[in-house]
């Protein structure tokens, strides 16, 4: 039997990551900056960009699509680098601030959707459809400029961890000195993932996590405030929410802290909010 190969082309999966780049991106622009004009019957809606003068018409919808500029008595498709260059520079002419990291978030959005899309499509889905619910929000957001952003961090650091790409992976269990431990509540659900060495208490760990503060935790592990226990001998998935995951043996959720901005935050768990 011949061989198929079923893998998308490059440019069909870069097509795809634009458009789904694209759509909150207008979603926010369209909502908050520009004005609507009356557009001509059987035509795309057409708005002006108050603070560039510019005229942009997109085809309506939910997910908004193949934006065009005015220029030159005619209309221009606009791909997703211009558009950003666009809204950067609209958001700068009308609040008079320059943008910050946000045109670099909305490109690193883009290049993360297109290796989620990629990876989606050499990997076989989970049977269990509560998985595949969870794991499917590629577009993310749809009122948020940079909703799958993921820090500016290269892809192979956080693709094996990635929700939409149906990551599983073990945790790792990490021993704290007891003397440095802090809690409160019920924390037997933790206990029961592995067992710790005397004068230690147990707690398992986002590899992400570990390896985003590998360096801030070396001195702990080198007095031996940290000592690594290995990995839980099973595997956990991470939810829409990427830095919780699911352990369905024993039905448990558990939150960590990620040290990236995702969307409008930095994904930590702040002890004032503990």
């Amino acid at each position: 039997m011949d061989r198929v190969d079923l893998k998308p082309p490059a440019a069909a999966v870069g097509r795809l990551a634009d458009a789904y780049a694209a759509a909150p991106l207008l979603n926010c622009l369209l909502r908050e900056v520009a004005e609507p004009l009356p557009g001509a019957p059987g035509q795309p809606p057409v708005h002006r960009l108050p603070g560039t003068g510019r005229l942009l018409r997109v085809r309506a919808g939910r997910r908004p699509a193949e934006p065009e500029l005015f220029a030159a008595g005619a209309w221009h498709r606009v791909g997703h680098p211009e558009l950003v260059k666009l809204v950067a520079e609209e958001l700068r002419r009308h609040t008079g601030l320059p943008g910050g990291d946000l045109p670099a978030e909305m490109i690193d959005s883009r290049e993360a959707v297109a290796a989620l899309l990629a990876a989606r499509a050499r990997t076989t889905p989970p049977d269990d459809r509560y998985q595949r619910s969870e794991q499917s929000l590629i577009t993310g957001h749809p009122y948020h400029p940079a909703p799958k952003a993921r820090g500016g961090g290269p892809v192979a650091s956080w693709l094996p961890y990635a929700p939409e790409a149906y990551a599983r992976f073990p945790l790792v269990l990490l021993g704290v000195r007891e003397d440095q431990v802090a809690e409160e509540g019920d924390t037997r659900a933790l206990d029961a993932l592995d067992s710790a060495p005397p004068g230690y208490r147990l707690l398992p760990a986002h590899p992400w996590q570990l390896d985003l503060v590998a360096d801030t935790l070396a001195p702990a592990f080198a007095d031996g405030r940290l000592v690594r226990l290995g990995t839980t001998p099973f595997d956990t998935w991470p939810t829409a929410a990427i830095r919780t995951v699911y352990e369905p043996r024993a039905d448990l959720f558990l939150k960590f802290s990620l040290d990236v901005r995702i969307t409008n935050d930095i994904r930590r768990l702040w002890r004032h909010d503990l």
